[in-house]
């Protein structure tokens, strides 16, 4: 399941499911965090990610790690911008911003491309335990 990809209809579905509380009466994208315009080869090899690094942050871009729900407008606006730069103009207050990161099951932003790997084992680290909480039965949760 930490594996899914955009596209995917499962993707949104595993996504509604890992981060409840969202109001659908608006509608909602699955967005990439790290978006996927920068990765293509030519901006990947410029960053310093080496050759044969490239196809794997390329699939990586496109997988349930780097995907999050977005309202549409606010993907719209969002665009291929850096996630720290966003998150910044979109959350001045350090405070706000990390409560939404930490929401997001966003631990860090690397404001370098060729840190992305570091973010994605992380992120999907934190992915997989949520997706384990979520699949056990109710029954084992409140023995625990």
């Amino acid at each position: 399941l930490a594996q899914l990809d955009y596209g995917n209809p499962r993707t949104f579905a595993l996504l509604t499911l890992l981060f409840p509380g969202f109001d659908f009466s608006r509608h909602f994208h699955v967005d990439h965090i790290y978006p996927k315009g920068l990765f293509t080869r030519n901006k990947l090899a410029k960053v310093g990610v080496p050759a044969e690094q490239l196809d794997e942050l390329i699939e990586a871009s496109n997988k349930l790690p780097n995907l999050q729900l977005l309202e549409g407008t606010i993907n719209n606006q969002k665009r291929q911008k850096m996630p720290h730069e966003w998150y910044a103009q979109q959350w001045p207050d350090v405070n706000a911003r990390q409560a939404h990161l930490q929401s997001q099951a966003i631990t860090s932003l690397p404001e370098q491309l060729n840190q992305f790997m570091d973010f994605y084992r992380e992120r999907q680290e934190t992915l997989l335990a949520r997706i384990r909480t979520a699949l056990q039965p109710a029954n084992s949760v409140e023995t625990e």
